[in-house]
């Protein structure tokens, strides 16, 4: 049997929102006795269950993403990008941000150069047609 595009194959199928409507009251309940339940956790944890250890440390000592913190670095401004990037790696040997803020920054950086990159191809390929004539260029 072909499927045509744009028809379900279950149009009584599980109604929209409901597994969002399930997640929200879960969280709604676990919300209300949150420190109780954390509490009982470290219990656990404290009493040698090894689920709960795991469940713990993973919580402790998991790499927790930034929370868009803006980075501050002084010395950044109407510099070069490759002044920038020397920057960064300076600001990171002397301890002023993490390797993990100074790679973001770099890839930032990256980025800019990218957009620089192909901006200034385009302008030139611009400046190429008009003075070879937008009708005579063969590519």
């Amino acid at each position: 049997m072909a499927f045509t595009k744009g028809v379900s194959g279950n149009p009584a199928g599980r109604p929209k929102g409901l597994r969002d409507k399930r997640n929200r009251l879960l969280t709604e309940i676990l919300s209300k006795d949150e420190a109780a339940i954390a509490e009982k956790l470290a219990e656990l944890a404290k009493g040698g269950n090894l689920p709960a250890i795991s469940l713990t440390a993973e919580y402790l000592w998991s790499k927790n993403k930034t929370q868009g913190e803006p980075l501050e670095l002084s010395g950044m401004a109407g510099k070069t990008m490759a002044e920038q990037g020397m920057r960064i790696v300076e600001a990171m040997t002397d301890g002023e941000i993490t390797p993990d803020e100074a790679a973001i920054a770099m890839q930032v950086i990256t980025s800019q150069a990218r957009i620089v990159e192909v901006d200034e191809l385009a302008r030139r390929l611009a400046a190429l047609e008009i003075r070879l004539g937008a009708g005579d260029v063969k590519y």
